[in-house]
């Protein structure tokens, strides 16, 4: 099954996607930020949404918000740093 992955200035929206392949998707996204601390944080929080949530449906949504929020503080941190050099 294909993920549908757009992304927009404000958010990011999924087609039909299985957990495995959005994980896969979550995992890029670390691997190109990883030397932010922001990222880890936000994988203690999955960690702690997957053993408390109920279906995958809820883990999608979750992860959306999550990777939602990690784009715009990106692109937050973007600015600073362009700023800043």
């Amino acid at each position: 099954m294909e993920v549908g992955i757009r992304n927009s200035k404000d958010s990011i929206t999924y087609g039909s996607a299985t957990f495995e392949e959005l994980n896969r998707h979550v995992e890029q996204i670390i691997y190109k930020l990883e030397e932010d601390q922001i990222i880890e944080d936000i994988m203690e929080e999955v960690v702690v949404a997957i053993n408390e949530l109920k279906s995958v449906e809820e883990i999608k949504k979750y992860l959306k918000r999550e990777i939602d929020s990690l784009v715009k503080r990106t692109i937050v941190l973007s600015c600073i740093k362009q700023d800043l050099i």
